[in-house]
């Protein structure tokens, strides 16, 4: 795809200059770049509105993002927070990642700034430029002009992309290592050495290709899982290419190398979390992902043509509107803008016309061209991958963990601002041509400066910016709540949250995000919060057995457990928050803080414990608690699916076969009493555990004692009739602990 005319993109000599000379126009034009992006990033932004010791974003996965920042800076990294998930505490070691290159620059940030809001606020603007810097490396490494890699840049920088993720998605809006990812993509295609080391001079060595390849690795494979991925996917097909154009052996494994180095960076990140594993178990509930999820997340080509949602025209607006809510998988509903659009279309064209021209026509190809087929080639791959039906689909058979593959838009939209850009600069050259250099410069930052205005516009769409005045006040509000419940039950309290929601990745209850849960903890440095926790293990769900709705039990049970008050959120609640706050006024008196806005009530629960202790003794209350803090809880196995049949939960397990996976959270064998129901119109099944078993017909209560050792054990159902491959459907799995105090309510 490259051929004579790669080699000229590297040794021709720099054009010449009738101004600044070579080197300061390009220090201007970086300057431009990152300048013109901090402008519009401040206009984007409302950054005169903002306070920078609130959030931009105070909602949805923002929260938890925050959660991390905070976690973070307060106790050295975000993998362990003893303040959630009380009182084990909250260990994202179960739910592993790879992006610890942003925690790591905020935690040097946080030294400096001394609050998460703030730190957390500068480094995703920092996103910004950042993005615009390394955005010009890759355009003037495919040697777009000085003057349109400026404005590539800035528009790459504001790319919609960036707004949709916002704080919400921190790590996928700081995509600045993608293209120096993209580089190397690059230069294995061209044929190019990745692994080259100079010799000489430190300066030499430190310039060396190699070690390049290695720093950029680095720096994506720790940015984002989901870039490194990308770049691992690029970096194979175009060396496959490039062998097949070539036929050089060592091209072709040098691109596998740097493929194993990004791999082997992604696994390097996750090496704490897989030593966890390995010595605490695999958790059974935190990261599950359906297989499907690849094509739900992926791309869409005419998504990504059409306006963005809430486009600033209110008819292109409603144009996606009408296309989003009319078409199936809107996914994540990813966007060019009209620029990157534009761009993709003549990449496609390029692509087309390559592949179909005629066997016997003479093309004059020069490097510009060359240059835009090598786009094309690249864009072509991406889009193979991530839109739906596509080669993730394959990938997804063997691994479902990555599933937004709608994220390769930010890829696609690099590549085709670059064609833009080449375009321009063809069109400048022709220009100069007939009217001399100086005028097509001016024309050309003329021409490069409203396709930029009009870009941006274009991109940063009015819903995208953040409302500082409401997350001002839903941060003051909490902020106030909190410090009451905080001066109210004193440092180190444990509180219980109520509903329990599992954390990560549960859906709304009532409108109420999974993440709202952590909102409280942002707000405080001394009470410890048990919601937070990373589902899957019984020692993070505990809560699970406490019902909001009955409060005798529930009070009896959290003041056994040592909560020293209990949080109603009436909005998670639903309709049922007036009578369920009635019961609790019932059992435990009048609630000690109630935010502002009514939602919130926080209930003291000390006395209550008192009192037990008193009635039953310290010794009788502390087995209690151990029985509620340390329970052993059932989870699907793998493939089983949950979902509810009436009032009552349903797993479904496919193939005639069932899982039930026991999770003890003690050091010792616990009795369990394991329960469930097999369907009324399943079949008879077979449920074995520990060398036994039973049998029961459909509509059947099993009811059985288990001795359940320490950690994960597993209990098989399956057909009677192993020729019966229907779905194995249960009703109501549940596990109760024996041989452990069962504490009353207090009489009265």
């Amino acid at each position: 795809m490259s051929g004579p005319a790669g080699a000229a993109l590297v040794d021709a000599p720099p054009r010449r200059s009738w101004w600044l000379g070579d080197r300061g126009r390009s220090v201007l034009a970086y300057l431009a770049a990152v300048v013109g992006t901090i402008g519009f990033t401040a206009w984007a932004q409302r950054l005169w509105l903002a306070d920078l010791h609130v959030p931009f974003r105070y909602y949805g996965d923002a929260i938890a993002v925050s959660a991390h920042v905070k976690t973070t800076l307060g106790t050295g990294w975000y993998e362990h927070e003893p303040l959630l998930g009380a009182p084990a505490g909250q260990s994202y070691h179960d739910y592993p990642a790879a992006d610890n290159l942003h925690l790591l620059i905020m935690k040097m940030m946080g030294w400096v700034l001394q609050d998460w809001a703030v730190t957390l606020n500068v480094y995703f603007l920092l996103g910004f430029p950042l993005a615009a810097l390394t955005a010009m490396v890759f355009f003037r490494t495919v040697r777009l002009g000085r003057i349109s890699s400026a404005g590539m840049a800035i528009l790459f920088a504001l790319a919609p992309y960036h707004f949709m993720r916002g704080e919400d998605h921190l790590f996928l809006a700081s995509y600045y290592p993608v293209p120096l990812g993209l580089i190397l993509v690059v230069r294995v295609l061209r044929g190019q050495p990745l692994w080259t080391l100079n010799r000489g001079s430190v300066r030499a060595v430190v310039t060396s290709p190699a070690v390049a390849t290695v720093a950029i690795a680095a720096l994506v494979s720790s940015g984002a899982s989901y870039y490194g991925v990308f770049t691992v996917v690029l970096l194979g097909v175009c060396g496959i290419a490039a062998f097949v154009h070539r036929r050089q052996w060592r091209r072709l494994v040098g691109a596998v190398a740097a493929g194993v180095a990004f791999l082997g960076f992604m696994v390097a990140n996750m090496l704490p979390d897989l030593v966890w594993a390995a010595t605490h178990g695999e958790s059974v509930g935190s990261l599950v992902r359906p297989a499907g999820d690849a094509e739900f997340y992926a791309l869409k080509i005419t998504s990504l043509l059409l306006p963005q949602p809430g486009h600033a025209v209110p008819f292109l607006a409603s144009v996606r509107d009408w296309y989003d809510a009319n078409y199936p998988l809107a996914s994540e509903q990813p966007v060019l803008g009209a620029v990157g659009a534009a761009g993709l279309v003549a990449l496609l064209a390029i692509a087309v016309l390559a592949v179909l021209r005629p066997r016997d026509s003479v093309v004059r190809v020069g490097w510009r061209l060359t240059t835009l087929v090598e786009l094309a080639g690249i864009t072509l791959i991406a889009l193979l991958f991530s839109t739906v039906g596509g080669l993730a689909t394959l990938i997804s058979f063997l691994s479902p963990a990555v599933r937004g593959w709608n994220r390769m838009a930010i890829v696609i939209s690099l590549l085709t601002l670059a064609a833009v850009g080449l375009m321009l600069d063809g069109a400048r050259e022709w220009l100069a041509r007939r009217s001399g250099a100086r005028t097509a410069t001016v024309v050309a930052a003329v021409v490069t400066g409203l396709v930029v205005l009009v870009g941006v516009v274009d991109q940063v769409a009015p819903i995208r910016r953040p409302d500082h005045a409401a997350n001002q006040a839903a941060f003051a509000a909490d902020a106030a709540w909190v410090a009451d419940v905080e001066a109210e039950l004193g440092p180190g309290a444990m509180v219980a949250q109520l509903p329990r929601a599992g954390f990560p990745e549960t859906p709304p209850v009532n409108g109420v995000l999974d993440s709202d849960q952590l909102r409280p903890f942002l707000h405080s440095d001394t009470l410890r919060w048990t919601g937070g926790g990373i589902k899957g293990r019984a020692v993070s769900d505990w809560m699970v057995a406490v019902d909001p709705q009955d409060a005798s039990s529930s009070a009896v049970q959290l003041a056994a457990a040592d909560a020293a008050g209990v949080v109603l959120d009436r909005q998670a609640l639903g309709e049922t928050a007036a009578d369920v706050s009635d019961a609790w006024r019932t059992v435990v008196g009048e609630p000690a803080v109630v935010s502002a806005d009514g939602r919130y009530e926080m209930y003291d629960l000390r006395p209550l414990r008192a009192e037990l202790v008193a009635r039953d003794g310290q010794e009788t209350v502390d087995q209690a608690a151990d029985g509620i803090l340390r329970p052993t809880l059932p989870y699907p196995g793998e493939k089983v699916q949950v979902g509810t049949a009436g009032d009552r939960n349903l797993w479904v397990g496919p193939g005639g076969t069932l899982d039930i996976l026991l999770d003890n959270a003690r050091d010792s064998t616990a009795r369990v009493r394991l329960t469930f129901t097999v369907a009324p119109e399943g079949a008879p099944v077979r449920v074995t555990w520990d060398g036994e078993s039973v049998e029961a017909g459909p509509g059947e209560l099993v009811d059985v004692t288990i001795e359940a050792p320490s950690g994960a054990s597993t209990v098989h159902v399956e057909h009677v009739d192993p020729q019966d491959t229907s779905p194995v459907q249960l009703l109501g799995v549940s596990a109760t602990l024996l041989d452990r105090p069962v504490l009353a309510p207090p009489a009265g």
